[in-house]
């Protein structure tokens, strides 16, 4: 499983491409990554369509599924090691700042129309969708001890791409060809992802998310937090990141 509120199409890509040993048109052949690897907490009234738990059921093993759940939630699945957990973490400013703009793109959360601002004072507030960022974090960041559990930090991705789907697939059990890595990081590349319909939404249908709003795979950039957020919204990040950071959290 992988668990992420940022990266979560990222890793979930890797991870379906590294147990089709790197043979990019066997897996995207197969149709949108969402429904190779559903969210796992989607629930939708009277079962249409399927939930995310109905769609992992009828795949053929091995599974993987994607969500945003706090450890709190699945601390039960954790603990009894029958599964592996693939969890990625961001900066909370960068993190914020790539939420803001998926809602404002997304059907489900209305096309956000507010500004930044207005959408950080939602964050303050701890409304948004899966809750608050930090105490995910600090959830999941007292738990990576756990053998069944990888920490992957997005920025990490972002410098060495290669390294990380090295790292990843090791951690899943899977040994890999030289050629089957290197298929891999080209195809996960973001300018890659970004013109792939089976990772860019543009599959979804149903006007769920609007890419002439904001692409799906937006820029991907460590630090764009600098261009949004007033310095006030940044030190209240700093001062909500104190236990995080005493605990070595890596954010700056």
């Amino acid at each position: 499983m992988c668990f992420t509120p940022a990266g979560c199409t990222w890793v979930s890509t890797i991870i379906d491409y590294i147990f089709h040993d790197g043979d990019i048109d066997k897996a995207d052949s197969k149709g949108d990554i969402h429904r190779r690897v559903p969210f796992l907490e989607n629930a939708y009234p009277e079962g249409n369509p399927p939930t995310g738990a109905q769609k992992l059921e009828k795949l053929e093993p091995p599974r993987f599924a994607k969500v945003h759940l706090g450890y709190d939630r699945v601390k039960k699945q954790v603990e009894e090691d029958k599964a592996k957990f693939v969890v990625v973490f961001r900066d909370p400013k960068d993190l914020i700042v790539s939420y803001y703009h998926y809602y404002r793109a997304n059907k489900l959360m209305s096309f956000f129309e507010g500004d930044f601002h207005e959408f950080f004072n939602l964050f303050r507030e701890k409304r948004l969708r899966y809750g608050d960022y930090i105490d995910w974090c600090e959830g999941w960041w007292c738990n990576i001890g756990r053998l069944n559990v990888l920490p992957v930090r997005y920025d990490d991705l972002k410098l060495n791409l290669e390294k990380n789907i090295r790292i990843i697939a090791e951690f899943c059990g899977k040994e890999l060809s030289e050629e089957a890595i290197k298929r891999i990081t080209k195809a996960c590349t973001l300018n890659e992802m970004k013109k792939n319909p089976t990772t860019n939404l543009s599959q979804l249908g149903g006007g769920l998310f609007d890419n002439n709003i904001s692409n799906f795979i937006r820029k991907a950039e460590v630090g764009d937090w600098k261009n949004w957020m007033s310095q006030e919204e940044s030190y209240y990040i700093d001062k909500r990141c104190e236990n995080l950071r005493a605990m070595g959290f890596p954010c700056d």
